[in-house]
This record gives structure tokens, C-alpha cells and sequence, in this order.
């Protein structure tokens, strides 16, 4: 249980931290460098398909938990949460790239003191740097490695009477 535990945390914790980093990082001028200068609005539809491709998906995750069991529909989802990271680790110069319990409210506490220590000055205001985003980005990847670390369920075997 306990691994099952910690990667349904780093889970939640990595898509909360795409909720709260993606959209400062759009809405950041360009002026630091890495910014994109997205109005709020911008920035939402940029992030809109996320939610479309979640509710779109539900189904799907739940099939494939029926068939291969949770075990691996959560390391598949981490897979994926993942390479996303990755991807916005190194490809964050334009909004189209961008568009690709527990475990919420401490990335938003985690993600918020990271982001908050990591500045840089542009035009007068301080915001976020590009090392404080890559390292959030980072941190939520970890999550993958929990779910390698959970238990494969042990399938149901038919005991044969013993004879006598």
C-alpha cells in the first residue's frame, strides 16, 4: 500500500504542478527570456485541450484498468505525465508546445516556494525563472519512479484439493 500511496500522491502532485507552472509561464513576459507573453486568456485556451483530452480519456483509463489492472494504467499515466515534463523541460519557446488530495495541495505549497525562490528581474518585476519552471517540471516527473515501485497484482489461482 505504501507505494501505492506515494504514487498516487507524485501523480496528483505532477498534474497540479502543470495547473499552476504552465500558466505563469505563459502569461510571463518575454522580456525574461523565456516567457511567452500570453494574456490570461491566451493562456487558458493554450491549456484548455488538457481538461478536453482528461474528460475524453476517462473511459479509456477505465478500460484499460478492467484488462491490465491499476498497476499499470497508473505507471502508463506516469509515463505520459512524464514525457510531458521532459517535453516542457526542452521545448518551451512557443505556446503551442505548451499545449501537450494529497498530492495537489502539497504541489501547490511545493511548486509555489520553488517558484517563488527561483527568480530572475524583467522589466522591473520579479517573476519565476526558467530554472525554477525546469525544476518544478522535474520534481512532478518523479512520480513515474513510485509507480515502478508498486506491487504487480497477483492473479487469482484455483487450489487443487490434496488427496489423501
Amino acid at each position: 500500500m505504501l507505494f501505492t500511496n506515494l504514487a498516487s500522491i507524485m501523480v496528483g502532485f505532477a498534474i497540479y504542478a502543470m495547473a499552476l507552472s504552465f500558466p505563469q509561464l505563459l502569461q510571463a513576459p518575454s522580456s525574461t527570456g523565456y516567457g511567452l507573453g500570453r494574456t490570461m486568456v491566451e493562456a487558458g485556451l493554450c491549456l484548455a485541450p488538457n481538461g478536453l483530452v482528461m474528460m475524453l480519456l476517462s473511459p479509456v483509463s477505465a478500460r484499460l484498468t478492467n484488462r491490465y489492472g491499476a498497476r499499470t494504467t497508473l505507471m502508463t499515466g506516469a509515463v505520459v505525465i512524464a514525457l510531458g515534463y521532459v517535453f516542457a523541460i526542452l521545448l518551451m519557446d512557443n505556446a503551442l508546445e505548451m499545449m501537450r488530495s494529497v498530492g495537489t495541495s502539497t504541489s501547490s505549497a511545493v511548486m509555489a516556494t520553488m517558484l517563488a525562490q527561483l527568480t530572475i528581474t524583467a522589466g522591473g518585476l520579479t517573476w519565476p525563472s526558467l530554472t525554477g519552471f525546469r525544476a518544478t517540471f522535474a520534481v512532478a516527473a518523479v512520480g513515474l519512479g513510485f509507480t515502478a515501485l508498486v506491487p504487480r497484482a497477483r492473479a487469482a489461482t484455483a487450489r487443487e484439493p490434496v488427496a489423501a
